[in-house]
């Protein structure tokens, strides 16, 4: 009896183990007789290689040319389309489309790209010929600015400096000038108030040039002198008649300054090489009878 439980239990495990067989059999053979259509995987990949393609293209072109040439992919882009419309051969007409649309896609990825850069995720072509502009700073530069301060010095004090200085009632937004190029913001410069305070405790207003500064890769090509020049142009029409800078003599003897003291004008602060600390004369006269010692704002504490 238990043999016949037996057979009777390995028949109907035999019977299901076929029947499973005979299932999968019939599925894979209807599945290699079945049509199967690529196009969809074709168009697919084709897309992904085009889009993957554009992207570094889209930096290169940026970073060479700028965003002026955004008229080049919109030609392009205007070509292909034309092309999809009038091929017959579906998957060459819908290569065409997936170009011609990238190309509009292009077009908006080069405005992008160029924010990028300004923000400075990306760097900014040295030898690339743009519109050069000097204007005064706004709010929305005030990120871009401490960038170009640290990558100047290569440490953060002087840009900590500048934001500290923005705060001081004295700040005249004026004369915190900015540099760019294509609207990329490349060299700042502030010029501050100070006082020249004589021993009898007299008090006679003039500017501190303090700091400078220009991106590495754009030094040595006449930025720093151009807003100098532009703030020295200023700081005339804002009434100032002196400016006191600290810095390389060699360098700021071209804009006309000299050792301050030969004006009688003394550096608060010890350690500095007399002939590193300059003033100018932006009227004529101005310094001829002033004499004593800078004071700076108290911002300046920290280079002390």
């Amino acid at each position: 009896m238990q043999n016949n439980d037996f057979l009777s239990q390995e028949t109907t495990q035999e019977r299901q183990t076929k029947f499973t067989t005979q299932i999968i059999s019939i599925s894979l053979t209807k599945f290699l007789h079945t049509t199967m259509y690529f196009e969809g995987l074709l168009i697919g990949l084709f897309s992904f290689l085009i889009i993957g393609l554009f992207h570094p293209l889209v930096i290169k072109v940026e970073y060479y040319f700028g965003r002026k040439c955004w008229w080049v992919f919109l030609l392009v882009a205007i070509i292909f389309m034309a092309l999809s419309i009038t091929t017959s051969h579906i998957l060459l007409s819908i290569a065409a489309g997936v170009i011609g649309f990238t190309c509009l896609w292009s077009i908006r990825e080069i405005l992008e790209q160029q924010e990028r850069v300004r923000k400075g995720n990306f760097p900014l072509n040295p030898n690339r010929k743009g519109n050069f502009n000097i204007r005064e700073e706004k709010a929305s530069d005030h990120k871009a600015i401490r960038r170009v301060l640290e990558e100047a010095f290569g440490q953060p004090d002087e840009a900590f400096l500048v934001e500290k200085l923005r705060k001081n009632p004295v700040f005249n937004p004026q004369l915190s000038l900015i540099a760019t190029i294509d609207e990329i913001i490349i060299g700042h410069i502030l010029f501050i108030p100070v006082e020249i305070i004589d021993e009898r405790g007299n008090h006679f207003p003039s500017l501190s040039l303090s700091p400078i500064a220009v991106l590495p890769d754009f030094q040595k090509k006449g930025i720093g002198s151009e807003l100098i020049q532009k703030g020295m142009e200023i700081a005339r029409q804002e009434k100032f008649h002196s400016i006191i800078v600290l810095g390389q003599a060699d360098y700021y003897l071209r804009f006309g300054f000299q050792q301050a003291s030969r004006f009688n004008i003394c550096s608060p602060y010890p350690d500095v090489p007399e002939e590193c600390f300059m003033a100018v004369e932006l009227t004529p006269g101005s310094l001829k009878d002033i004499h004593g010692t800078v004071r700076y704002p108290k911002e300046f504490g920290i280079f002390q």
